[in-house]
């Protein structure tokens, strides 16, 4: 058993506070006014602690020794001795890891996070978080990686990540919206539209529509021509039927060369009959010509294929309907370029879609950073607040949002847990304020008290009775200590 011995300090004349070396719970009992908490901050400032200690009213001089350490109280306190024990004083205070005096949720919790990894000297540092990304050096400023508060070197990176990915995020929109812009554009044309047409075979349909288009009408221009050649030709033919034909001709001619012979006598006239005959004659010729190429032309213009109007039609609508699909054409074209432009657009949002949320994701590991750091498996940080498994809830449930009782439940035995990573095998010693103790429910104290025992950490507590001021093992009842050595409150002795 180790003792704790304290002599005219505040109210109290004389007091002895046991502590088992294998752990459990030391309860101070007293009425109010007693000096339960004047005993408390006796142990906090012997354990290394800046606890406040007053020499009792009356006296010159106060005293506190044990584990190693002798305190003497005057006006001023003065310490002799190296502690044996293995405190949390000066490092974790427990009420303020409870309830810290901050309002807002979040900076409390940052509050408690701060506490339980400064009890464990982590420290800030540019490797912290160098694998919750490849590229953490570049998106974070130097100023976050350098930080020396590991919880606010957590907040800025990842308050600098999440403004890289709403960044993306946003840039990501923008391509969204160039994607839709370039789909619209494409108007109605669908992209099996675009896929299906074949602009080469189009020209090509459109330009052997446009030649037999041409090639009718150039037929049709070249009957009406020739028939215009026909009716002018039989115009010339009836004005030829009045004359002499070529055998007659002939025979007049004969007939003429026969007078002259006959009659040379009359060789002037006959001369002159000759030479109007040869004249007739050649006329004759001339008009035969004609004559001919008159039936020729009518043969030719009875022989032409004059196309029919239904043919004509048929090639100019079929030529229209070929121009239009080139027109149409002309605009699937241009929404495949916009299909192409909206392709991109969209593999590029995706891109940074992938980008943002990778760097969301590292984001959001600056807390399982933090939680791998705490190490604890009753309390975890997530989205920058400490949460813990609720069985009764059955949920994860904040820290803040426990009652009293569970907080100081769990500060407890993280306070147990800490002082065994400290020191193995020194003892180990928690103080907690009176009304900590009494929030907890007696089952609680129980399971606080097998962790003490189990962890071998003594933990000295006050409660409020009726009855004298003194100090008893949870688990083994009050101290039967001689009176010389009992605890005495001022007012006993008085």
């Amino acid at each position: 058993m180790t003792d704790i011995k304290a002599t005219n300090i505040g109210a109290v004349s004389e007091a002895l506070i046991p502590l088992d070396p294998q752990g459990g719970v030391t309860v101070i009992r007293g009425y109010n006014g007693s000096g339960k908490d004047t005993l408390l901050e006796a142990v906090g400032r012997l354990a290394g602690g800046s606890q406040s200690v007053q020499c009792r009213d009356g006296e010159a001089r106060g005293s506190v020794d044990g584990l190693g350490v002798h305190l003497t109280v005057t006006r001023s306190t003065r310490r002799s001795g190296e502690c044996d024990a293995v405190s949390l004083a000066g490092k974790f205070d427990l009420s303020e890891f409870v309830d810290p005096p901050i309002k807002d949720a979040e900076a409390a919790d940052a509050r408690r996070i701060k506490a339980l990894l400064s009890i464990r000297g982590v420290q800030g540092s540019p490797q912290a978080f160098a694998k919750i990304h490849d590229d953490v050096e570049m998106l974070v400023s130097a100023d976050a990686l350098n930080e020396p508060d590991i919880v606010e070197q957590a907040r800025k990176i990842k308050a600098s990540l999440e403004q890289h990915a709403r960044k993306l995020e946003s840039d990501r929109d923008k391509e969204k919206g160039k994607a839709e812009a370039a789909w619209g554009a494409a108007g109605d044309v669908t992209e099996e539209d675009a896929a299906e047409y074949d602009q080469d075979a189009a020209g090509a349909e459109l330009e052997a529509a446009v030649t037999e288009k041409s090639r009718l009408m150039a037929q049709r221009q070249a009957y009406q021509e020739a028939q215009g050649r026909a009716i002018k030709a039989r115009e010339a033919l009836d004005g030829l039927k009045a004359g002499p034909s070529i055998a007659e001709c002939e025979t007049r001619a004969q007939a003429a060369s026969d007078a002259l012979a006959a009659a040379r006598e009359a060789l002037q006239a006959a001369q002159a009959e000759h030479a109007a005959a040869g004249t007739a004659l050649e006329t004759a010729k001339r008009e035969a010509a004609t004559t001919q190429a008159s039936y020729d032309a009518i043969a030719a213009a009875e022989k032409a294929d004059n196309p029919t109007d239904a043919a004509i039609s048929d090639a100019t609508e079929r030529a229209d309907q070929v121009r239009a699909r080139v027109q149409r054409g002309q605009v699937i074209m241009e929404a495949r370029r916009h299909f192409a432009t909206a392709r991109e657009h969209e593999a590029e949002a995706h891109r940074l879609d992938e980008q943002a949320a990778a760097i969301r994701g590292a984001a959001k590991q600056t807390d399982d950073v933090l939680s791998g750091l705490v190490s604890s498996g009753r309390i975890r940080v997530e989205a920058g607040r400490l949460v813990v498994d609720h069985e009764r809830r059955g949920k994860p449930v904040p820290f803040a949002d426990l009652s009293k009782g569970e907080k100081w439940r769990l500060a407890l035995l993280e306070a147990a847990d800490r002082l065994r990573e400290i020191g193995a095998d020194q003892l180990a010693l928690i103080p907690i304020p009176q009304q900590a103790w009494e929030g907890l429910q007696p089952a609680v104290r129980a399971e606080v008290q097998a962790e003490a025992r189990r962890l071998k950490v003594c933990i000295v507590a006050a409660q409020c009775d009726d009855g004298p001021l003194r100090a008893e093992l949870f688990a083994d009842g009050p101290v039967n200590a001689p009176e010389s050595a009992s605890t005495k409150s001022g007012d006993e002795w008085e």
